[in-house]
């Protein structure tokens, strides 16, 4: 095999393995939450606010006076995990960031 040939079998099982963390993705958080967050306004209104918060609330922990697009896109994935940790219930302030 050449070259090609490897990075495109790479390539190749690294889709069918994004294909599969979609289907797993979509029974963990499962159609029942889906659906009641389509459904729900008040349901799908406290997810955005928690969202919203987790963002918040990262940005005022970055101690930065001015912040540039590495700081916001930091915060941003801080944030992300720190909704996910409220979400899956995860004691987040016990581990280090």
């Amino acid at each position: 095999m050449n070259k090609a040939n490897k990075m495109s079998l790479a390539e190749t099982k690294g889709i069918k393995k994004n294909k599969e963390r979609r289907n797993k993705m979509k029974y963990m958080i499962g159609e029942k939450l889906q659906k009641a967050l389509r459904t729900d306004k008040e349901l799908y209104f406290a997810y955005q606010s928690n969202i919203a918060m987790a963002f918040y609330d990262e940005y005022r922990r970055n101690e930065k006076k001015y912040k540039n697009h590495q700081d916001i896109r930091l915060i941003a994935n801080n944030a992300a995990k720190y909704f996910l940790d409220l979400l899956i219930k995860k004691n987040y302030f016990k581990e280090q960031r």
